[in-house]
């Protein structure tokens, strides 16, 4: 005689991705104690992994279905950063570190979004419209000695950008210590314009934004409203806007590892004796 035991067994855990991509979850946690920005990340960083990070409409779901009161707006992890207007395309070596040489504290000036190199080869936060004379790029040269040329002339920052455009591919991108040094030595100990902008956004985990649901006017120049990102949960859509770093609001947090769950059926038949004939998974 043979029977059948039917036995479901239901399993769910955390797993590293897989190419199993529509079960992923990423896990999101909302923190209803106002922070302000900085203090939020610092919050997600010691008890979760992050300020949350938005990949795609999914997550902009999952993030408004957290909300069980009347929250308007709350902290993201997208802020606005220090970047290069030259992009990796323009000119990029496989497996390049990127490479900075801030003076102490000038990364963290956010009220001035454009970069100089000063007298000893620091990089300095300056306001844009200041007329300094500035170093331009050439990708096409093969000679790194040839690769940069000295402005004729004192020009602000955006007006630099214009004239190193058209004649060469843009403003300096400095990519390691041999440039800057080069750079250092073409300015004769004047301060210069570099293709450095404090008006990119990126993930406060590092990752760089490829899905940015912004309201229909985008995000204000910068310093207008604020330099980190806040999703307004009372618009409809749902939508992102850039918002004061030091008002304080509530948050949403990540899981650094993705989850994702599955079930399935196992169907046991079995002897009289309890042995094992065959087993059939149902998923």
């Amino acid at each position: 005689m043979e029977r059948t035991l039917l036995c479901i067994l239901v399993l769910s855990g955390v797993f590293p991705p897989r190419d199993t991509s529509s079960l992923r979850k990423r896990l999101f946690n909302f923190v209803d104690e106002p922070k302000a920005w900085a203090d939020a990340r610092q919050h997600c960083r010691d008890r979760h992994t992050d300020l949350a990070a938005v990949n795609d409409e999914e997550d902009l779901v999952n993030l408004s279905g957290l909300i069980a009161s009347d929250v308007p707006r709350a902290f993201l992890g997208l802020y606005r950063t220090w970047g290069w207007t030259l992009t990796d395309d323009d000119d990029h070596k496989e497996g390049e570190e990127a490479y900075w040489n801030w003076g102490s504290g000038e990364q963290l000036k956010k009220e001035l979004h454009c970069g100089s190199v000063g007298e000893a080869g620091q990089w300095f936060a300056t306001n844009c419209s200041v007329s300094l004379n500035f170093t331009c790029y050439d990708a096409s040269k093969t000679a790194p000695s040839e690769r940069f040329s000295l402005g004729p002339d004192a020009r602000n920052w955006r007006d630099a950008q214009s004239y190193c455009r058209g004649r060469y591919t843009g403003l300096a991108r400095v990519r390691n210590r041999a440039e800057n040094e080069q750079l250092q030595k073409m300015a004769r100990g004047h301060r210069v314009w570099i293709g450095l902008s404090g008006t990119d956004w990126a993930w406060s985990d590092g990752a760089q934004p490829s899905f940015t649901p912004w309201r229909p006017r985008g995000p204000s120049a910068a310093g207008a409203l604020g330099d980190c990102a806040v999703l307004v949960l009372d618009s409809k859509p749902v939508a992102m806007s850039d918002g004061d770093c030091a008002e304080k609001l509530p948050f949403f947090c990540y899981n650094g590892k993705q989850w994702f769950f599955f079930s399935h059926f196992l169907l046991f038949t079995l002897n009289s004796y309890g042995s094992l004939l065959y087993c059939v998974q149902i998923q």
